[in-house]
């Protein structure tokens, strides 16, 4: 059988199949032919309609500027976009070997089994979610991506999902976060964070019977800087300094700039007082070395001044205000025995 149009008389154009048979005599000898036809056109035009509908799809699939890719209910990759080839490195055919939870950061796994449990759920294809994916040269990017079923006759068929790029709101949202609990000169930890960390160590120096200490450390003179040498040599030497308590402290402290030329360090877990006096020392004779700054080699000294839970104080205020006092002690009369704690300094 084989497929043929037909032109009927008002000019409609038909769709016929027909099957030819050569027709014989007794004798074998051919006398002519028999033709059985039927008009498949409806048939036709559905399947010319489901071709331009596929083509028109797959025009809009490979054209999109989202990602859009297909994967089984195993998470084995159907089809992808260009646009999400492009993004992750892969070819169409090397893309097919790969499980979408091969390319999921390890942490994101739990989350997108859940979204995959709940994608015949109603609504559920209008849910974003967030994934880290990692791209073929070993570098993560994260997406927003939302799940839909897909059906064949009837029948679930495979999960498509529509996503897209989001590092550039991720790096801008972590941004924020950073400059809503870091300074923004010097990196360091501000007032906020600090207060956090302070009320986490506090907790656990109640829970374990332990002390902790806070430092108040003010730089001399540090305002004849700004004046002789400017804004911008104060700038770089407020980061120097902050780089040198950093290397001096232990990973578990906390060095933290509260404005101006004011740092406070943080030390949870003090099993010892000595410790904290000995960081101060430590401190002290790091200053000693002159600070790098615009090719020239400037001298600076701090004062400090100590506090220690829950001999000085039981909360922040409390301590803060304990390890100032002390510390303007020592900028108004200079170091003597005990200068650095403010218990002593009253005595």
């Amino acid at each position: 059988a084989f497929l043929h149009r037909i032109l009927r008389h008002d000019g409609e154009v038909l769709y016929a199949e027909t099957s030819i048979e050569l027709r014989r005599d007794e004798t074998g000898q051919p006398i002519g032919f028999r033709s059985i036809s039927r008009d498949v056109t409806e048939r036709v035009k559905t399947e010319l309609a489901l071709k331009q509908s596929e083509e028109r799809y797959r025009a809009l699939f490979d054209s999109s500027l989202e990602l859009v890719y297909l994967h089984d209910f195993e998470g084995r990759f159907l089809d992808a976009n260009r646009a999400t080839l492009e993004l992750f490195g892969y070819s169409k055919e090397e893309i097919s070997t790969l499980n979408f939870a091969s390319l999921l950061d390890p942490e994101d796994i739990p989350r997108a089994i859940d979204a995959l449990k709940g994608v015949n759920r109603p609504g559920a294809h209008r849910e974003m979610h967030e994934f880290r994916l990692r791209r073929k040269d070993g570098s993560y990017v994260y997406i927003e991506t939302q799940a839909s079923l897909i059906r064949r006759d009837g029948k679930p068929y495979a999960i498509q999902g529509i996503a897209r790029n989001i590092d550039e709101r991720k790096m801008f949202e972590q941004l924020l976060s950073e400059m809503a609990t870091h300074d923004f000169l010097t990196g360091l930890p501000n007032r906020v964070l600090l207060n956090d960390r302070f009320n986490m160590a506090l907790s656990q120096a109640h829970r374990n019977k332990n002390r902790l200490a806070i430092i108040a450390v003010d730089l001399d003179r540090f305002k004849s800087v700004n004046d002789t040498l400017g804004h911008q040599a104060g700038d770089e030497l407020l980061k120097a300094i902050a780089q040198r308590l950093k290397n001096l402290v232990r990973s578990s402290d906390t060095v933290a700039r509260m404005g101006g030329d004011e740092f406070l360090l943080l030390m949870p877990e003090l099993h010892v007082a000595g410790d904290a006096t000995r960081l101060i020392e430590k401190i002290a004779h790091a200053f000693k070395e002159p600070f790098i700054i615009g090719g020239g080699r400037l001298n600076m000294s701090a004062s400090m001044g100590l506090a220690i839970y829950p001999d000085d104080g039981e909360d922040m205020d409390a301590l803060m205000r304990k390890s100032d006092a002390a510390m303007y002690n020592i900028k108004r009369h200079g170091p003597s025995e005990g200068w650095y704690r403010y218990a002593q300094e009253e005595t």
